[in-house]
């Protein structure tokens, strides 16, 4: 093929072994290309396998050599880039041939303004090498995807499938060839397309100052990516972000620039992977995330975060926790779905005023982290994936990903001192030793390699980018080391390297200096054994001997030759100063009598330089930043602790610097953090919602109050009729009434066997902490009837505690909380006690009173004795009196004085002048000192703990009861104010903020239940203080940060407890008169997770109240006003109170059908509500209509697999089994279950509702076997996920009776039946429909087990209840009659039995139709009648007639049929046609048989000639 010029071309076979050579050797061994440069070995980006001249790795893309055409056949799949890009036939998408594209020169089409392809600042020159020799990454030291190759292919497994024929490379097909040659006898290879890798990987590697150390990780996870197998092509690219104002894709070498569009696949079979620490202008600015969004629009995008999660909220791009779900496989990440504000948002919902943005999923490198990444792009991660990802628009990051300071406040010049203090708040044990060391050296690249990678080095990588993302350095330009040129290099702000060594004891530092030393005197060819002959000589070097290369490694060690002492600081001098390389700013420029914090000089710091906290006075360091001067503020010491002056002697280690943490996360020498300090999160409450509270403990430093207690106990403690009513302590907010509660409660609690603490502000709370009672009173908790009543009752009854006392704390206004107080009218004893407080007065007219005022002057003396000794007789009167005194005016003011340590005079000054500047403002004379108290104590507050006053005002617009701290930590994804973005992300700095503010008495802090609460009176001042305009943000701010706790589904357990913090708020806030749409959908979610906990009497309640506000605030018509009273419909059905329910269902169906139509989601969901209602009024035929139009309308409009269409699906399927066409319902039933199941996943509260239906249907289409063992799996999954007493379950045991009894297992049955019974009565009521129709199965049950006196009473009991619930003519009263009949032939009442059957078998043909299944088993009954009446010839025509019918509609081997059939023989033999009879009556057995077994009692019963009883179930509607 390389003859001479002018000789023939290549033959086709020696082009097809051209070929097949290629393909061979190809991968092994690239084109040759240039020789690389000896000075360029050490910076090469090279990976274990050679590399061809156009920067691929050899071997990633099989294929031709360059100088090889393309076949005819290929030529069309030679180019597989974006529109307007080509590429020569021999160079990928990747090389770094120069190429041009259609439209222009190379690198034309990138994103961003042109940049130039001059030469950029050039990387650290770290060794990128892999091989096992000297400087290699060890699998220690490689993150755990590179570490667990196998886990990771476990991970990536639903990424490995082939496509049929879609390899683009063609390989020999050995058989179809020798079929060839034996059929032709020549030989002519015959070429096949083998199946192929789904996706393909473009792994893009950001170059930048801080990825530099990550690039051997990055060549090492895509060479193990090639080894997985798992992908048909992985390519290496690199994405040159180091000028940090673009993003510019280049080839894997750094050379020629490409076009962001190359890298997408034309059917859309390619992933982009972006490896990226997230950092550097380039984020910061927008350009990376921007060219994540172009290609999150047309591909699979997801970064690759070197860093470990703890460290991702100091970088550029922060991302959130974000659900997210794929409806097919493959698709691009713009066509994601998002769950945003509780609510699914497609991409197609979204418009151009309001983008969504676009999702971009980050992954640690762990095979954890990959697991759920590829089955949600495969599509197998339904009904979502639980994501941690970037949100990106074509401007860059959305402000929620943005780190919580602005761009330029985070690159503002910080002290030395709070930047150590930063980093070391982050940092790992082994980044601080590695930046103890970096201290002694100068960070040229070559040295700091030398140092990262010596004896005592550990963690690879991460170490160094801690110190990177520390913000210690900066970048300056010095010689290049060797050869000709500048280089960039890093170095420490001015003043860090001596705070870095503080940490060191002497004899450490000693050996630490002259191993370092050593390493890095090796690395930029100094003697290596410089230090250890200074130290060890203590005398001054000989300057002319010494090199650049010296004189720059001793300078470096100046600071620590100095700390070592004065003998070695002196050696350190004469080398001081500029050398032909550049000084090294070591900053250590100082006597060791001063020791400032200046900030950096020279040059702005490097992209790196600050990321663990904002401004410079605005830090997150130690206790003190920013406090006045005195306090010990940018120290890192506690106030009154020696100053580090620089004299610290070097033997005396300073655990307060490089110690790492204790456990726990409190690094040593400072002061450990309570047990409620550690974060957020604190024990979750027990229950599912809030119980009533154990009582608090008093205040250790009561006094006074005695005539109080003593009239308290005179009223509560003894036998007079005053013992009957409830006691009610009122009075000003602030004056003690909860404490005086409480001392009495400590000073009598033996007098009584229960004491339970109720917050009761809002009738909602109270409803909640009433009905937690239910087990400690020995009931069943009841949500969905009213709990509440029967546990009122029993405090009443005494029974089982007949002395309790009920305390009600901090309550509302008395027409709001009297309906929850026990009656106390009766027997003197009484049963019980109730204590009130409240600040309203006008419970003195309804209840016994004490009214609580502020202390006597003596009491306020006693009080401040205990709790303000540094007070003198005279002061602590002067304070009394100016504080008025109120008792919690005198407990913040002596809090105020203790933290501060004012001095008593100056303090009592203070106070003094401000309540004139207050008084000028017109306050009232009461509240007035405490607001003045509380100012002072927030303006201290401010300066000593940023952040905190701000948390505070946050605070005070939320409700008066105790505030989760899982709302700071919810919202820390949200663009919060910066000193508040802080708080949330940090769990450290909140913690101390809440501390701090604690420590001020200005909040509650509940460690157990993991909640704060503030005074009413605090929030007020705080409220006051803020401007209108001040006030509606903040407001607004706190609607966003309760819907970031809004989990938006509030079907799933796991999610209860977030809503149950929400409750108490939701109106205090008035979150339900926000602007913000997506807000208020937290309101709705909140009636609906109201009625998914059974609390349906607060659903109806809340709902109520939403709807009528709404109604005025929004408009009748409004989308979310209709939705709310959707869901106040359902409160009211479900509590069946179908008088209520059924009214407003139909408005807001005729309001949908005018504002949005009959195809919109919400219409359409409405009209199921509405179909649900006319199945209870027992229009079946009317609900049928109404759902089948609603399923239809829905699948044509929204697909057969959309949530809402499955909703209508389950709802059309209960009109198709109610009214009798059990076959159509059981086929819809499955498919809407196997979609379910798809969409929600196996155990979702729909999926197992879905599947209890199947299992209905199955039987009632006469399957007993298999609907038995389905019911059977889905019970045990109901019982384990939701428990025995959820709505749901009991629905499912009763289910599981019924179908016990239809397969002959009659003791089962009945022991379930009984069990269920049991439950609908304590949780539902006994006039409940399906507590009714446990009645009606339970009666059957106990007829066929031999007790048929019960099942005739119960039967009777059934019925009565059926007529006096729904009426008469209901089909379901009509039912019950049915089975009463059968309980009454039971007994031998024939006559009886024969009546009820003459009225009940025409009533149901009246009120349904002739051929339903119900009218034609009554009918079978009635011919039943007749028979024992002697009618045998009556009986014979009806019951052929309804045998008939059934076989006509179920089959002729339905059981129902065989009953009808069964009867219908026997009939014939009293009429005198035995032969016939005998006949029919052993098909009828035959059928049996076949169909239900010959075992089964039903065909034991057939062979004995017993007539068949037919009963009904009465079905949920």
């Amino acid at each position: 093929m390389t003859g001479p010029e002018g000789s023939a071309g290549p033959t086709a076979r020696e082009w097809a072994e051209a070929i097949w050579l290629a393909e061979v050797i190809g991968q092994r061994e690239g084109p040759p290309g240039p020789a690389r440069a000896a000075d360029d070995r050490d910076t090469d980006d090279r990976d274990t396998g050679d590399r061809g001249a156009d920067g691929h790795e050899t071997g990633a893309v099989p294929g031709s050599p360059s100088d090889v055409p393309p076949t005819p056949e290929d030529t069309s799949e030679a180019a597989d880039g974006g529109a307007g890009t080509g590429t020569d036939p021999g160079t990928g998408p990747g090389g770094g041939t120069a190429t041009a594209t259609a439209h222009g020169p190379p690198g034309a089409g990138a994103t961003g303004p042109a940049v130039p392809d001059g030469p950029l600042p050039a990387l650290p020159r770290i060794s990128h090498t892999l091989s096992t020799g000297r400087g290699s990454v060890t699998g220690e030291e490689l993150p755990g995807a590179l570490r667990d190759a196998r886990g990771l292919a476990r991970a990536l497994r639903p990424l490995n499938r082939r496509l049929p024929g879609g390899a683009r490379r063609r390989v020999l097909d050995e058989e179809a060839t020798a079929v060839r040659a034996a059929e032709t006898g020549q030989w002519h290879p015959v070429l096949t397309r083998p199946p192929d890798r789904w996706f393909e990987v473009a792994l893009v590697v950001e170059r930048s100052v801080s990825m530099t150390v990550w690039q051997p990780v990055a060549h090492a996870f895509a060479e193990l990516l090639r080894r997985q197998g798992a992908f048909a092509d992985v390519r290496l690219w690199s994405l040159d972000t180091r000028d940090g104002k673009h993003a510019v894709l280049r080839s894997a070498d750094g050379g020629l620039r490409h076009s962001p569009a190359e890298l997408f696949h034309p059917d859309g079979r390619r992933i982009v992977l972006v490896m990226s620490d997230c950092v550097g202008d380039a984020w910061a600015g927008g350009a990376a995330p921007r060219l994540l969004h172009t290609w999150g629009r047309r591909a699979p995008v997801a970064v690759l975060q070197p860093l470990p999660t703890h460290l991702w909220d100091l970088c550029d791009g922060v991302p959130m926790d974000l659900r997210v779900r794929a409806s097919a496989p493959g698709l691009p990440n713009s066509h994601l779905e998002l769950l945003r504000y509780g609510r699914w948002e497609r991409p197609r919902d979204s418009g151009p005023a309001d983008p969504l943005p676009v999702p971009v999923p980050v992954l640690e490198l762990e095979p954890g982290w990959f697991a759920g990444w590829a089955r949600m792009v495969t599509g197998g991660a339904l009904p979502w994936a639980e994501t941690t990802s970037l949100l990106v628009d074509e401007q860059g990051l959305t402000p929620h990903c943005l780190p919580p300071f602005t761009w330029e406040e985070r690159r503002s010049p910080v002290p030395p001192d709070l930047a150590v203090r930063r980093f070391l708040q982050h940092a790992s044990p082994a980044a601080r030793r590695l930046a103890a060391r970096l201290a002694m050296v100068p960070l040229r690249p070559e040295a700091v390699e030398a140092v990262r990678r010596g004896p005592v080095a550990a963690g690879g990588p991460l170490p160094f980018a801690e110190i990177l993302l520390g913000g210690l350095l900066t970048l300056r330009t010095t010689a290049a080391l060797g050869r000709t040129g500048e280089e960039h290099m890093f170095e420490f702000l001015d003043g860090v390297r001596s705070r870095l060594l503080r940490g060191l004891g002497r004899t450490e530092l000693l050996r630490a200096l002259q191993e370092t030393s050593a390493l890095a005197g090796r690395a930029v060819g100094a003697r290596p054994d410089l230090l250890r002959t200074v130290i060890g000589s203590r005398e001054k070097p000989d300057a002319d001997t010494l090199t650049d290369m010296d004189r720059e490694l001793l300078d470096a060690a100046g600071p620590a030759l100095r700390a070592l002492g004065p003998p070695y600081g002196a050696v350190w001098d004469p080398v001081r100063g500029a050398t032909p390389f550049g000084p090294v700013t070591t900053g250590e420029e100082v006597t060791a009598e001063e020791d400032p914090a200046p900030a950096p000089a020279g040059g702005a710091p490097a992209a790196v330089a600050s990321r663990t906290g904002g401004p410079a006075d605005g830090g997150t360091g130690g206790e003190g930043d920013g406090a006045p001067p005195g306090s010990g503020a940018g120290t890192g010491t506690d106030p009154g602790s020696p100053q580090d002056n620089g004299t610290t002697p070097p033997n005396a280690k300073d655990t307060t610097t490089m110690e790492p943490p204790a456990a726990g996360g409190t690094a040593p020498g400072v002061t450990p953090s309570g047990p409620g300090d550690a974060g957020p999160k604190g024990p979750a409450p027990s229950g599912q919602s809030r119980s009533p509270r154990s009582v608090p403990l008093p205040n250790p430093h009561f006094a006074g109050r005695e005539s109080e207690l003593a009239e308290l106990h005179r009223k509560l403690g003894v036998s007079t009729r005053a013992a009957v009513l409830p006691h009610a302590l009122h009075g000003l907010g602030g004056v003690g009434k909860t404490q005086l509660a409480l001392k009495y409660v400590q000073l009598h609690r033996h007098e009584y066997d229960r004491v339970w603490w109720i917050d009761a502000e809002q009738p909602a709370v109270i409803r909640a902490q009433l009905t937690m009672l239910a087990p400690e009173l020995g009931l069943v908790p009841d949500p969905q009837s009213d709990t509440v009543a029967r546990v009122l009752a029993a405090l009443a009854s005494g029974t089982p505690h007949s002395r309790w006392l009920l305390v009600f704390d901090n309550a509302g206004q008395p027409n709001e909380v009297i309906p929850y107080l026990p009656s106390l009218i009766g027997d003197s004893e009484g049963a019980g006690r109730i204590l009130i407080t409240s600040r309203h007065a006008g419970w003195s007219d309804r209840v016994l009173t004490t009214k609580v005022d502020v202390f006597t002057r003596a009491e306020s003396l006693d009080f401040l004795r205990a709790r303000a000794p540094w007070a003198g007789p005279e002061q602590a009167d002067q304070l009394a009196e100016l504080l008025g005194d109120l008792p919690l005016a005198l407990e913040q003011c002596a809090a105020l004085q203790r933290q501060t340590g004012i001095a008593v005079p100056d303090f009592l000054t203070m106070i003094e002048r401000r309540r004139a500047e207050v008084l000028a403002e017109g306050v009232d004379s009461i509240t007035l000192p405490v607001a003045v108290v509380w100012r002072a104590s927030m303006e201290t507050l401010a300066a000593q703990t940023p952040g905190a006053l701000e948390l505070l005002r946050l605070l005070a617009f939320f409700g008066s009861e105790p505030v989760a701290l899982d709302f700071l930590h919810d919202a820390r994804m949200l663009p919060l104010p910066p000193t508040l973005m802080r708080l949330a992300r940090d769990p450290l700095s909140r913690g101390r903020a809440i501390r701090a503010i604690n420590q001020f008495s200005l909040l509650t802090v509940d460690n157990v239940a993991g909640t704060v609460q503030m005074h009413r009176l605090v929030r007020a001042v705080l409220q006051d203080e803020l401007s209108a305009q001040e006030q509606s943000e903040t407001r607004h701010l706190v609607h966003q940060v309760i819907a970031a706790h809004d989990p938006g589904d509030t079907q799933r357990p796991e999610h209860w407890q977030n809503y149950a913090d929400i409750l108490p708020h939701l109106e205090p806030t008035k979150l339900p008169r926000c602007e913000d749409r997506h807000i208020r959908d937290t309101a709705i979610n909140m009636i609906s997770y109201l009625l998914a906990r059974g609390v349906l009497r607060g659903a109806a309640q809340l709902g109520e109240r939403i709807s009528t506000d709404w109604q005025s605030f929004l408009g009748a018509d409004d989308l979310q006003t209709l939705w709310a009273m959707r869901h106040w419909a359902s409160a009211h059905w479900q509590l069946a109170e179908f008088a209520l329910s059924r009214p407003l269902s139909e408005e807001v169906l005729r309001r949908l059908r005018e504002t949005v139509g009959d195809d919109h989601e919400y219409t359409l969901t409405a009209a199921g509500v509405l179909a649900a209602d006319l199945r209870t009024a027992g229009r079946f035929a009317d609900a049928l209509e109404l759902d089948e139009d609603a399923y239809r309308r829905s699948v044509n409009v929204y697909g057969a697999e959309d949530p809402f269409t499955l909703r209508a699906g389950h709802n059309y399927g209960v009109s198709l089994r109610v009214n009798g066409r059990y076959g159509e319902a059981l086929d819809l039933d499955r498919r809407v279950h196997h979609d379910l199941r798809t969409v929600l996943g196996a155990t979702a509260l729909s999926t197992l509702f879905s599947v209890n239906n199947v299992a209905r249907d199955m039987r009632e289409c006469g399957e007993y076997a298999a609907a038995l063992e389905l019911q059977e799996q889905t019970l045990a999954q109901y019982r384990t996920q939701y428990g025995d007493r959820h709505p749901h379950t009991l629905r499912a045991i009763k289910n599981m009776s019924v179908t016990c009894r239809k397969a002959g297992r009659f003791d089962l049955a009945r022991t379930l039946a009984e069990e269920v019974l049991d439950l609908y009565l304590a949780i539902l009521g006994p006039m409940h429909i399906d507590t009714l129709a446990a009645f009606a199965n339970l009666a059957n049950d106990l007829r066929l087990t031999g007790d048929a006196e019960a099942a005739e009473r119960q039967g009777a009991q059934a019925l009565e209840r059926y007529r006096t619930v729904l009426g008469a003519e209901h089909p379901l009263t009509h039912v019950a009659a049915v089975n009463h009949g059968a309980a009454l032939r039971a007994v031998g009442k024939f006559p009886q039995a024969f009546r009820l059957d003459q009225e009940t078998a025409p009533g149901l043909e009246r009120v349904l139709h002739e051929t339903h299944p119900w009218s034609l088993l009554a009918h079978v009954n009635l011919a039943t009648g007749l028979a024992k009446t002697g009618e045998h010839e009556a009986a014979r025509d009806l019951g052929e007639r309804c045998a008939r019918t059934l076989e006509e509609r179920y089959g002729d081997r339905h059981p129902a049929t065989l009953a009808a059939l069964r009867n219908v023989s026997l009939d014939l033999v009293s009429c005198g046609e035995e032969e016939r009879g005998a006949e029919l009556l052993a098909s009828v057995v035959r059928r049996y048989r076949e169909t239900l077994g010959g075992d089964h009692w039903e065909t034991l019963s057939a062979e004995a000639g017993r007539r068949a009883e037919c009963d009904i179930e009465p079905p949920p509607l």
